[in-house]
């Protein structure tokens, strides 16, 4: 009776937030991966219900999963033993979920301002508690109170408590809500101590996000904060991808990786060096095609289309020979633009068309697209930073479109963990067959298909690292497959030290993972 009672609230609280006016339905290809269903508000009395009924039959333990309507998220948290532990209601910033609870956070938090609110109902004590994120010059807090308003001092305790099931299960089970409080803890120390503008981090698995936490600003002297589902620069973690999505090419027989300059571009024969005419599309991927790292002018023929600009500078940078010999290994932007010209060749399409039709849509990445991320002059998304006088100086610069295929992509964590899943052992959704996915991970020199490949102690095996710049944000990647993680760091400013710190934060998060 108390469950319902309490369901009841709930319900009220919904629809109170004006969600029973959502009159559309969203359909799956507009959400992300991790949300499994979508409802209209009107069926929202029997949301829970059938659509948890359903994900327990799938016999998935220890996982948490999400539904949405409108501006509303819940995430359902399921221990070893396919038991309920929490469903976790998180609401925007405008409209609370208690209203006394609000104003004690405030009261004890004086200046802040809420950023998140949280409605957390504990299965096995059938209660609910409430956390609010509040924000102030940088820093973030949590606050948790009871159903009246009442402050709760050891809240995490109670969700530990609630966590035991068997003496066995406790010792393996993992809390998402301990492990983003972990993350968030760090972050927070780290941005502090490096006075960064603000930076993001997560843990992820074959079926997407275990765990992340952001902290910081979107832009400085904004008052916008950063938040978990903001759109993040990849800069060269974009190398990845795009080859990615070539070997979805090779597999549909469009090319192969032994396809050379001559075979997609005969015409070229007397207008670019010999020595270029039998490089491969592996070697292009792999650095070892000979060809400089960059082009001389990433801006040229920018009144032209993509294919065509994108084939203007090729033809333009290999005219003579760069000194380098196919084979030796020499990192390469252009290369990578040179291998997307060969599949916008035989397939007549742009990069920018393969990589959504081919790679994005299937994969459900909807916040993918390319360049920065954010509106021009607004703060709606994060700004890249860089030093200005020793103070960070935000700015909208990107990478050359020409040179999208080596560095542009940008989208939410979320969205990257569903691609970085098809490097784990059996991912949600598998756009790679068993070969293409172990080609992409077989090194040339420790470089494989836009991933660094090494072995690490920690990681039982091979790891699959990228970083990334487009000299305003910095982000680093690190995938081990044999632990079925990957463990993602992203800061939106870049300096001489940004490398070290995301470095250190990924070893932080395989400490928290460990743990």
């Amino acid at each position: 009776m108390k469950r319902i009672v309490f369901f009841i609230t709930i319900l009220l609280l919904i629809a109170s937030q004006g969600l029973a006016q959502r009159k559309k339905e969203i359909s799956h290809q507009e959400v992300p991966q991790e949300i499994i269903d979508v409802f209209h508000a009107e069926s929202m009395s029997n949301v829970p219900d059938k659509w948890e009924e359903r994900m327990l039959k799938t016999g998935r333990k220890q996982y948490t999963a999400y539904y949405r309507v409108a501006n509303f998220d819940a995430r359902l948290v399921i221990n070893e033993n396919g038991e309920k532990l929490r469903r976790i209601y998180t609401g925007q910033s405008n409209g609370a979920f208690n209203e006394a609870c609000d104003e004690a956070a405030l009261k004890q938090f004086p200046g802040y301002e809420i950023k998140t609110r949280e409605m957390i109902f504990i299965f096995r004590q059938e209660k609910f508690i409430y956390r609010n994120i509040l924000i102030k010059d940088n820093q973030q807090v949590a606050f948790f109170c009871d159903q009246n308003g009442s402050p709760l001092q050891d809240a995490s305790k109670e969700m530990e408590d609630e966590d035991r099931t068997t003496p066995e299960i406790a010792r393996d089970t993992k809390d998402p809500a301990q492990q983003d409080k972990l993350i968030q803890d760090i972050l927070q120390e780290i941005t502090t101590r490096e006075k960064l503008p603000g930076m993001t981090a997560a843990i992820t698995d074959n079926t997407g996000l275990i765990a992340q936490a952001s902290v910081g600003l979107r832009k400085v002297a904004a008052s916008e904060a950063l938040t978990n589902q903001d759109l993040i620069h990849l800069g060269s973690c974009t190398k990845a991808m795009t080859s990615a999505m070539l070997a979805i090419l090779v597999a549909d027989g469009v090319l192969s990786w032994e396809t050379t300059l001559s075979d997609a571009f005969p015409e070229l024969k007397d207008r670019i060096h010999s020595n270029y005419l039998p490089v491969t599309l592996w070697q292009l991927v792999t650095h070892r095609a000979g060809i400089l790292a960059n082009a001389q002018n990433w801006g040229a023929y920018s009144n032209k289309p993509l294919i065509e600009r994108r084939l203007l500078i090729l033809e333009e940078n290999l005219k003579d020979a760069s000194g380098l010999k196919a084979g030796e290994f020499l990192y390469s932007n252009l290369g990578y633009m040179v291998a997307a010209s060969l599949a916008e060749r035989l397939t007549g399409k742009s990069w920018e068309t393969l990589m959504q039709e081919r790679l994005f849509n299937p994969l459900g990445m909807t916040s993918a697209g390319f360049g920065p991320p954010n509106t021009r002059n607004q703060a709606d998304q994060p700004w890249g930073h860089i030093k200005n006088e020793g103070k960070w100086q935000p700015t909208q610069y990107d990478n050359p479109e020409a040179l999208g295929p080596a560095g542009t992509v940008h989208c939410n964590l979320a969205d990257w963990a569903k691609f970085l899943a098809l490097q784990l052992p059996n991912p949600s959704i598998s756009l790679l067959d068993a070969q293409q996915t172990k080609k992409l991970a077989e090194p040339s020199a420790n470089y494989a298909g836009g991933w660094g490949v090494v072995e690490r102690g920690w990681a039982k095996g091979i790891t699959l690292s990228h970083s990334g710049s487009n000299t305003t944000w910095y982000v680093t990647v690190w995938v081990a497959p044999q632990l079925n993680r990957a463990f993602i760091v992203a800061t939106n400013s870049c300096d001489d030290h940004s490398g070290k710190v995301c470095d250190e934060m990924i070893g932080k998060l395989v400490e928290v993972d460990q743990k």
